[in-house]
């Protein structure tokens, strides 16, 4: 399964929320995620090793395939404000992993933080 795209613009030392639903890129179809976990990173690049920061995913509504990607003020705080790359991974019950979500992820410097 192919992976959609979204860029995402962050403001540095303010909070990050944005639901998303997971679907079947060929149906359009949601997809029941319950068993599911997700895992998500923003680094500089794609095949940067260091870790910028991290994307807190939960499960908001498993049957319609919903989930709430989350950066903490205190976590945006951390980020140098600039241009970054993110995913966001699915393991699936069965430990199947795809990428659901990727894009550039942009941090807006705060001159109030």
């Amino acid at each position: 399964m192919a992976s959609s795209y979204s860029d995402f613009y962050i403001d540095q030392g303010m909070d990050f929320s944005t639901s998303i639903r997971i679907t079947d890129p060929a149906t359009g179809a949601n997809i029941n995620i319950s068993g599911s976990s997700f895992a998500s990173t923003i680094r500089k690049g794609h095949l940067t090793q260091q870790i910028a920061g991290n994307i807190m995913c939960s499960i908001i509504n498993a049957s319609n395939g919903t989930i709430l990607a989350n950066i903490s003020s205190g976590n945006t705080r951390n980020i140098e404000a600039g241009r970054y790359v993110y995913d966001i991974m699915r393991t699936d019950s069965s430990n199947n992993k795809t990428k659901v979500l990727e894009g550039i992820l942009i941090c807006v410097p705060s001159t109030s933080i």
